[in-house]
């Protein structure tokens, strides 16, 4: 007697007239598909008693198949490189929310000292400063933000949330004990402002100086930004580049102003739309 199976619908030939599948692999499937959430409970117990068990078990087959591996995982990043990027990136981003949501207890994530809140424009600040005998103070970057899940009440009373530009500005030298030292950099400091507003003036043509995307007026956290993209022959930067302004007032149409928060932004931006057209 012909029957057809309910799993993978082949026809095979059925000793008994209540059998529905052509095989016990058709049969544990189907039982499997019915029966998911206990299926997913049973493996999770199961792995939670028996993890010595099973690291060891991964341990041995992964040394007796190094090459085999090694050589899949390099094949794979080779073929799955902008995958891997954007999962990257997902998984660095939620890390990152997790870590700032802790620092501001649970409340709305923003700058400490400006109210900021676009995301791709906040950072993690130490508080005191950095001291290189504390594990946190020697952190940066991702491996700050797992130290701060992992430590939420050390990192709490460590760090606090700033926009780049006034982590910027909170890090300018503020205190030199050497009163000549400290003389030579507020006349330097004067010197440098005045270059800067005569050219963010060039710039904005006689309006008022601020950013042009959140309208922040602080000049201390204003810059001139490219508005194309740099070319490899724009080598002049920061204040080799007011002077070179200054000579060549021509070249100003090509730049605007822009916060330190807003620059970064466009930054990430840039080059998310690299990666697309790529």
């Amino acid at each position: 007697m012909n029957g057809i199976c309910e799993e993978c619908n082949t026809v095979f030939i059925a000793k008994r007239s209540d059998r529905i599948f052509c095989s016990s692999r058709c049969l544990e499937r189907n039982w499997r598909k019915n029966n998911v959430e206990w299926n997913r409970e049973y493996f999770r117990q199961y792995r939670a008693n028996h993890t010595e068990k099973i690291r060891s078990h991964r341990t041995k087959s992964y040394l007796k198949n190094l090459d085999k591996v090694s050589k899949h995982r390099r094949e794979y990043k080779v073929r799955n490189r902008d995958k891997i990027s954007t999962q990257n990136k997902q998984i660095n981003q939620k890390l990152k929310l997790r870590a700032h949501s802790i620092i501001n207890g649970g409340n709305e994530i923003s700058c400490r000292l400006c109210g900021l809140r676009d995301m791709n424009n906040l950072t993690l600040d130490h508080i005191n400063g950095r001291d290189k005998d504390k594990i946190i103070d020697r952190l940066h970057g991702i491996s700050l933000y797992r130290y701060v899940i992992k430590h939420p009440e050390e990192a709490a009373k460590c760090l606090q949330t700033l926009c780049n530009g006034c982590n910027q500005i909170k890090y300018t030298p503020k205190i030199i004990a050497d009163k000549d030292k400290l003389a030579h950099y507020e006349t330097d400091r004067k010197r440098r402002r005045r270059q800067k507003e005569s050219v963010f003036s060039l710039i904005t043509k006689g309006f008022p100086i601020e950013c042009v995307k959140c309208a922040q007026n602080d000049i201390n956290n204003l810059t001139a930004d490219r508005i194309n993209h740099r070319d490899s022959g724009d080598e002049f930067r920061g204040t080799n580049l007011y002077r070179y302004m200054l000579i060549h007032p021509e070249i100003a149409f090509q730049y605007q102003i822009l916060c330190f928060g807003c620059n970064t932004a466009k930054a990430g931006t840039n080059r998310a739309t690299k990666l697309v057209t790529i």
